[in-house]
């Protein structure tokens, strides 16, 4: 496998420091992956929050914590 993946390449990526300006078509779109158990040897559960707008995608927030589901 490429030392750059296989998949996704860092290369693809830029940054941004001030976050798009919201537009008439703009979505808010997020995405989670859910653990199920809190514990240190578990799984994050992740939630990226993104703005899309026309056919670029703005990766605003990830909130990543060990959650305890009931």
């Amino acid at each position: 496998m490429p030392a750059e993946g296989n998949l996704v390449q860092a290369s693809w990526f830029g940054a941004f420091i001030v976050p798009p300006a919201k537009e008439p078509g703009m979505r808010i779109v997020q995405s989670w992956d859910l653990a199920v158990k809190d514990g240190q040897q578990n799984d994050y559960s992740v939630c990226v929050t993104a703005h899309v707008k026309r056919n670029a995608i703005y990766i605003t927030d990830i909130y990543r914590a060990r959650l305890d589901y009931p």
